[in-house]
């Protein structure tokens, strides 16, 4: 629920300026207090959120890295976030990136799914994304292609890396749903 210093500031806020409001209109020094109170935990509470990362905001980190690198057509940089024991996804995430020059990709509905009690830590995240991007060598145009791609990944020295991927028509996955 922290992960978002929203909360914090909002209701730290709120209930800053009922307590102000009622210092004001009653002069009762506790409320003054607890007015200051109020805004130390809130404020430590933002600090906190943004000191500790939990593991959906790397996992949603690492996402958004391998798509910059396959934006950028640094097909290498982006196989590197598969594990070491997947040499089979990697060699099939490298055909496949080799054979479409990207544009750019844009990630939409992230649903990171951590595998409760899993030593070392795993997690399944699928999202919808669109790549518009045209084949290698085709002489065919750019075309947005829409994909639902669901990726299974494991943390390993304090970084994720992917032990498997896949993609489909999104309306496939609904369909599922």
């Amino acid at each position: 629920m922290l992960e978002s210093p929203l909360y914090a500031t909002l209701g730290g806020g709120f209930l800053v300026i009922l307590c102000l409001i009622g210092y004001f209109n009653t002069q009762i020094k506790q409320l003054l207090i607890a007015a200051v109170a109020i805004a130390a935990i809130s404020a430590g509470l933002v600090v906190l959120e943004s000191v500790v990362v939990t593991h959906g905001e790397e996992l949603d980190a690492t996402i958004h890295e391998i798509r910059d690198h396959v934006q950028d057509g640094d097909i290498e940089s982006a196989v590197d976030f598969v594990h070491a024991s997947a040499a089979i996804v990697k060699n099939a995430a490298r055909n496949e990136l080799m054979k479409v020059e990207v544009e750019w990709i844009s990630i939409k509905d992230l649903d990171i799914d951590l595998l409760e009690g899993s030593d070392p830590p795993e997690a399944t995240v699928g999202f919808n994304v669109v790549v518009r991007a045209q084949f290698r060598g085709s002489g065919g145009g750019v075309i947005n292609v829409p994909r639902f791609v669901k990726v299974n990944l494991v943390r390993t020295d304090n970084i994720w890396q992917v032990l498997e991927y896949s993609h489909d028509h999104p309306l496939k996955h609904m369909r599922q749903n």
